[in-house]
């Protein structure tokens, strides 16, 4: 995989001669609609719609990041509808990078999103090692990014706070690594569909090196397989709600649902495991069969009166 590393100078004296670099340093979220849904760039010269930012471990700012951005500009080709509202979804628990594997965060560990307008309009959202799937919408209002403007041009930020926080005591290097969120947007717009997934991964006082070992493990998340619908690297009963909430990738297709089917119980990761209950493939068939019964057949009997 091939790799853009871009540091960043810290200055204006809240983090003096610190240096702090990322690699997949694309500052924005370049998207716009093609065919009927919203598609998300990958960054220049990169084959994985990975984007990368980091938490300062040290100064006033320490666990805060602003990101990247998202954007769709007329100017650069881009561009959405006018006044359309963006949103994101949030697909998956907290992710972990710690220098080994992709795991769950250190116990206690929380990335807090302050969405737009910030609360109580829009409330926070929280990803932790429990959080599990937060879906954006209009009502009620979650995950909003922003609108468009008249012209359909789009760019906004979101603020990202690592917790805990123990400024202004600088984090013990046990807890050094890189955190992910795996997101997906979406929009009010009629008839366009949400983005394929992504992932933010956020360097927390890793070298360049190791970032790019943690930005190459999170990527290798994208790339799933058959029936692996939410990206978490197996094929569970979680897929098959999503198949059932018409969130595949052709919804609520027999095909989707095949492969579901064939790949059920592969690749389940050890400490990422869903507690929801897994139902079997043949189980969640004759579910299916029984609802086309019992809602798609006239009944056979009457109430008779007195």
């Amino acid at each position: 995989m091939k790799k853009v590393l871009i540091t960043f100078f810290l200055i204006g004296g809240l983090f003096p001669g610190e240096w702090m670099s990322c690699a997949y340093g694309h500052l924005d979220v370049q998207f716009s609609y093609v065919n009927n849904k919203i598609n998300v760039q990958i960054p220049a010269g990169e084959t994985d719609l990975v984007f990368g930012s980091f938490f300062p471990t040290t100064g006033i700012e320490q666990h805060f990041a602003t990101l990247p951005g998202f954007a769709s500009e007329v100017i650069n080709g881009l561009g959405i509808g006018a006044g359309d509202q963006i949103y994101y979804d949030v697909i998956d628990d907290l992710l972990y990078w710690d220098g080994v594997s992709v795991t769950a965060p250190p116990s206690g560990y929380s990335i807090e999103i302050t969405n737009n307008p910030s609360p109580p309009t829009v409330p926070l959202t929280t990803v932790d090692e429990n959080s599990g799937q937060q879906l954006g919408s209009e009502v009620p209002p979650k995950n909003r990014i922003d609108n468009a403007d008249a012209a359909g041009n789009f760019h906004r930020d979101l603020q990202w706070r690592l917790y805990p926080n123990p400024f202004p005591s600088p984090s013990p290097p046990a807890d050094f690594g890189a955190f992910g969120i795996k997101l997906r947007l979406r929009t009010n717009a009629l008839g366009v569909d949400v983005s394929d997934p992504f992932i933010f991964a956020f360097n927390f006082g890793l070298n360049s090196t190791g970032f790019e070992q943690a930005v190459d493990a999170f990527g290798d998340l994208l790339a799933g397989q058959e029936g692996d619908f939410d990206l978490d690297g197996d094929v569970d009963g979680e897929d098959y709600l999503l198949w059932q909430q018409g969130l595949s990738p052709d919804p609520l297709s027999a095909g989707d649902l095949s492969d579901w089917q064939t790949n059920y119980g592969t690749n389940p990761p050890p400490l990422l495991q869903s507690t929801v209950g897994i139902p079997e493939p043949q189980t969640a068939l004759l579910c299916l069969l029984g609802m086309a019964l019992l809602f798609g057949s006239k009944p056979r009997f009457q109430i008779m009166s007195g």
